[in-house]
């Protein structure tokens, strides 16, 4: 053994343990009294903990520098959350975060001082440009709430439910003076995967079990900003003559009555593998050979033009292209104003859930191109199969 080594003969190369845990203790202790920590070991949403939402939030904008900012302008955050599987032989048990990520441009690392989402780059033209960068750093989040159940949305709910409270609240209020002086009001967004993000929305669910998956859609829209083609629904000069949603709850167009929806032949399903061969699909491909699925098209095309109100005589004078594309227009109208349905439907039944609005939730980019094209590729397979 080398001569410098005697001294520590027959003792390990750490401190001793009581060190460490001396050492942590009064880490916990300190972070503990800075956040105000709390703790629930058998809440209703099994072991919870919490911390003070505006201890957090000071102490996160003082670090990465925009304090004053916050008191003058008001900074840019985002809601986030996450869940996790425990274990990988059972979906029972998981673990759940949520806090804020601060998105300001002018936020800085607290360790170097450097912007957190930007550099700036000089060209050998001399010429300056500015590269955004860590869109996924995990050196601004500030955990808020951690919960050892799955995520869900009565997790989320419950469980921090005042934690979004707080946000909506600073959102339009600031946060008022109190022993520390006023900020303004947050600019507020929210961000996560898909789960995460639906839930926000209120809608629940995500792609492997919505069929309408993309909450940014006009059928999860909150608001419809379209023009129904009903009648009177337009002024002389252009404008809506009565509030859209007015005529989406309260009339029902012609297309929606239960007699034509009964006994309508016809369909339109452009999804369809063998619609060009379907005689009741209206993309069927007529071969004028007098066959009997030409027949049975022409006959349904017919009745279909009869159901909704036109004359013998009107239909009569129509070409077959012009009756086709007459009945086609009936069938996408249809479809049209059950898309609208839905979308009413989604918002009646969310607008007690929903935590954010869908134009503050951002779509992460590699979960939304992910599960997008999974969903996509799968739908696909889906109907060629």
């Amino acid at each position: 053994m080398h001569p410098s080594l005697q001294s520590f003969r027959g003792q390990g190369m750490l401190h001793k343990r009581w060190k460490l845990v001396h050492a942590r203790e009064i880490a916990n202790q300190f972070t503990q009294e800075l956040l105000k920590i709390s703790y629930e070991t058998f809440s209703e949403y099994g072991n919870l903990v919490t911390m003070d939402m505006e201890r957090g939030f000071r102490v996160s904008i003082k670090a990465l520098g925009l304090t004053t900012k916050a008191q003058n302008s008001g900074v840019e955050i985002a809601i986030t959350g996450d869940g996790a599987a425990i274990t990988t032989l059972t979906n029972n048990a998981g673990q759940c975060c949520i806090g804020f990520m601060f998105l300001d441009i002018d936020a800085r690392d607290p360790t170097t001082g450097q912007p957190c989402f930007y550099a700036d780059e000089k060209t050998d033209e001399g010429i300056t440009s500015r590269k955004f960068i860590n869109a996924q750093s995990t050196n601004t989040p500030m955990p808020i709430g951690i919960c050892l159940q799955c995520e869900s949305k009565n997790v989320l709910q419950g469980a921090f439910g005042k934690f979004f409270h707080w946000c909506k609240t600073s959102e339009h209020e600031g946060i008022p003076i109190g022993d520390q002086p006023t900020l303004k009001p947050i600019k507020l967004v929210g961000t996560g995967d898909m789960s995460f993000e639906s839930k926000l929305l209120g809608t629940g669910g995500a792609c492997k079990v919505m069929y309408n998956f993309c909450p940014w859609c006009e059928v999860h829209g909150v608001k419809l900003f379209v023009k129904v083609n009903l009648k009177e629904t337009l002024s002389p000069d252009g404008t809506l003559s009565r509030p859209i949603n007015d005529y989406c709850h309260y009339l029902l167009h012609m297309e929606e009555s239960d007699d034509i929806i009964a006994k309508t032949s016809m369909v339109y399903d452009p999804r369809a593998v063998s619609k060009s061969t379907t005689s009741n699909n209206i993309d069927y491909i007529y071969q004028n050979d007098i066959s009997a699925e030409d027949n049975a098209f022409m006959g349904n095309i017919f009745s279909d033009l009869r159901l909704s109100g036109l004359s013998g005589d009107s239909i009569n004078e129509m070409t077959l292209e012009e009756r086709v594309s007459t009945l086609k227009h009936m069938l996408m109208t249809r479809m049209l104003l059950q898309t609208y349905r839905d979308a009413l439907r989604i918002d009646k039944d969310t607008s007690a859930e929903i935590m954010l609005d869908p134009g503050q939730v951002i779509p992460c980019i590699l979960h939304h191109n992910n599960r997008t094209t999974k969903k996509i590729s799968k739908l696909l397979l889906k109907i060629a199969l």
